[in-house]
């Protein structure tokens, strides 16, 4: 299939996920090793929108959200949005982020079986805490957490992960 002009979207772009997430202390988002080029016409990567100016992401001002619109609107007719990339590349994005797939030349027969991105989805310990007292109503007891974070030495450097169960219920509060 051809990825022409495919709609941008947020990966936590419910009313739900921007309460947490325009917090200035949460953070949530991915981070992409796409596995090929992003080359212009043939994909391969994201395409993004920047960031309104001074933008907390919030869905509470309504004039804010038309602002906001308004601005991407004109940004996706106006300016170029692809983000160029090499195989191999590392980039991290917030779930805020509006985004898409990189979109081909509808003209052009594409083979994109072989474009592919591994993703991992990054956040902080007060997203965490914030995404589970919604999920448990309220009770939810900090020690079990602490149980529920595994840390990794990795050449001296220490890596917390997630067990998977508390990965799956904060990845399907807050999107993919």
């Amino acid at each position: 299939r051809t990825f022409e002009k495919e709609k941008y979207h947020r990966d936590s772009g419910k009313p739900h996920q921007s309460d947490i997430l325009s917090n200035k202390k949460n953070i949530y988002g991915k981070v992409g090793i796409p596995l090929q080029d992003n080359v212009k016409f043939e994909g391969g990567g994201i395409d993004y929108l920047k960031p309104f100016y001074l933008d907390n992401f919030s869905e509470k001002n309504k004039i804010l959200n038309k602002v906001r619109a308004l601005y991407y609107i004109l940004q996706d007719k106006f300016v170029d949005t692809q983000l160029f990339t090499k195989a191999g590349d590392v980039i991290f994005f917030s779930a805020m982020l509006s985004h898409r797939t990189s979109y081909t030349d509808k003209n052009k027969i594409l083979n994109l079986k072989d474009k592919y991105v591994i993703y991992y989805q990054l956040t902080n310990y007060n997203t965490i805490k914030n995404v589970l007292k919604i999920t448990r109503k309220f009770n939810l007891n900090l020690k079990d957490l602490q149980k529920e974070i595994i840390t990794l030495d990795v050449k001296g450097k220490k890596i917390k992960i997630l067990s998977e169960d508390i990965s799956n219920e904060v990845s399907s509060y807050m999107g993919h």
